[in-house]
């Protein structure tokens, strides 16, 4: 038997630039006295930013804001705590000539979906309550918005005396922050733009547009889905109602991460200038439907070359009708409270061999065994979902088409893996549901190529 070759320590020294970055500060374009906006419950208002001509890394930049809500007479203000810029409804990057990089439609919607389970557990741990997504404090006192409270005296809603598999977890995000009653509620939040997982504002890259400035727009959603009043600080179901008065969103400005190396600087350039500067990126895509009546529900999207020459995943939910208040973002099936069971398609074929039942087991239906937290359950581990219960409260189906990084130097978004679209493809998800009306969404994420020209500016190929 040969022995193992003796470890050899190597001093060799190795050249490896990681980037520097200078934050520049950014103020609105939209002439607002103090970056200053106050939102409206039904009318939208447009922000817009004009980047400049750099390399710059937008997964490293970050939106910082102050938002202000005024007292409520004898009542208690509830904001959702667990949404990346709740006061926005879609976001768009991209070209002055209007060639759009990312133009991401329910973006407060994506964001509390796609963004617990694309960030590693580490990392959700280590995160602050100015990001958008933190870790409870005390789970016992988490209390989620769209009323777990009330069904099982447990403010994560685990019935009395259910199975250990749907014990809370110990990790559970924070889902909603609420003034004392009659008080004021001013916060401050600086929000990275990589909360906005699978677009190119989570590559962790700098990117450099050549001569041409690049822009940001984000519109705003209507107050509703930024928070409400409800009559108790430790109770945000009772009493739902609308804000008494708008809240305001103050000391807008975007914190851009500028490259200062100037070797990085000068090669980024140079590949743009011999037109060799090319980047993958993913794209995605909101669709929205909205159906009525209990019983067999059926939702499709058309998927084609327009979007992406790859399709990444496929990521579903279910809302209220009314998206509103304390549902605003109620996408949880807890024990199939929206629907009890669900298959999907691609192109009429399954993609699971049998409906997947969402019921959790009792002493009279021991046969159950969350057949969708089975499925989905590779998708949210090591992420900020820790279990079963946090699945079924934050509730989401996802078939996935590419794997995960393997490196740890190199982001899920830039494996080019994925389904072809060359030949446009057809994904359904059939539902038995409960209840009557509800509106579906399937966030599709796309991989494109991106070609920078000299002159020519961003060209998708």
């Amino acid at each position: 038997m040969s022995l193992p070759a003796p470890k050899v320590i190597n001093f060799k020294s190795v050249d490896q630039y990681s980037g520097k970055y200078h934050y520049s500060r950014i103020a609105t374009n939209d002439g607002a006295v103090g970056n200053k906006i106050t939102l409206d419950s039904a009318t939208s208002q447009e922000i817009n930013w004009e980047l400049p001509s750099k390399p710059y890394n937008l997964s490293k930049s970050y939106i910082s804001y102050t938002t202000n809500v005024p007292a409520p007479a004898a009542k208690c203000s509830v904001v959702h705590a667990d949404v990346a810029l709740p006061w926005v409804q879609s976001i768009q990057f991209g070209t002055m000539g209007g060639l759009n990089l990312v133009d991401l439609q329910n973006s407060h919607l994506y964001s509390k979906v796609a963004r617990k389970i694309d960030t590693p557990i580490d990392e959700f741990e280590a995160s602050d309550i100015f990001s958008g997504l933190t870790k409870a404090d005390l789970t016992s006192a988490n209390y989620v918005p769209q009323g777990y409270t009330s069904l099982a005296g447990n403010s994560l809603g685990v019935p009395v005396g259910a199975p250990a598999i749907v014990a809370p977890s110990a990790n559970e995000p924070l889902y909603c922050r609420s003034s004392e009653p009659a008080t004021a509620m001013q916060m401050q939040y600086n929000v990275p733009l990589s909360a906005f997982t699978n677009t190119l504002f989570s590559m962790p890259q700098d990117m450099y547009f050549g001569t041409d400035n690049m822009y940001l727009r984000l519109n705003t959603a209507p107050s509703s889905k930024f928070g409400y009043i409800a009559t108790d600080d430790q109770d945000p179901i009772t009493g739902a109602a609308v804000l008494e008065t708008q809240p305001t969103i103050s000391n807008i400005f975007l914190y851009l991460a500028v490259e200062t190396d100037n070797n990085i600087v000068e090669a980024i350039k140079a590949k743009y200038n011999s037109g060799e500067l090319k980047y993958t990126i993913p794209f995605t895509y909101s669709f929205r439907h909205a159906t009525t009546g209990a019983g067999s529900q059926s939702v499709s999207c058309n998927l084609t070359a327009q979007y992406g020459r790859l399709l990444k995943r496929m990521l579903h939910v279910v809302l209220p009708a009314n998206e509103i208040l304390n549902n605003a973002y109620n996408h949880s099936n807890f024990n199939g409270s929206k629907f009890d069971r669900y298959q999907t398609f691609l192109d009429s074929s399954p993609l699971q061999d049998a409906q997947l039942n969402c019921l959790q087991a009792t002493n009279a239906t021991p046969g159950l065994v969350l057949d969708d937290w089975r499925e989905n359950k590779m998708v949210c581990s090591g992420t900020a979902i820790q279990g079963p219960a946090s699945y079924q409260l934050n509730w989401f189906h996802c078939d996935s088409f590419a794997g995960k990084s393997t490196d740890p130097n190199v982001s899920d978004s830039q494996i080019y893996e994925g389904l072809d679209l060359s030949i446009p493809k057809k994904w359904v998800i059939e539902m038995q549901t409960i209840n009557a009306n509800f509106n579906h969404y399937s966030f599709a994420t796309f991989l494109r190529q991106l070609h920078l020209l000299p002159n020519l500016g961003p060209q998708f190929v």
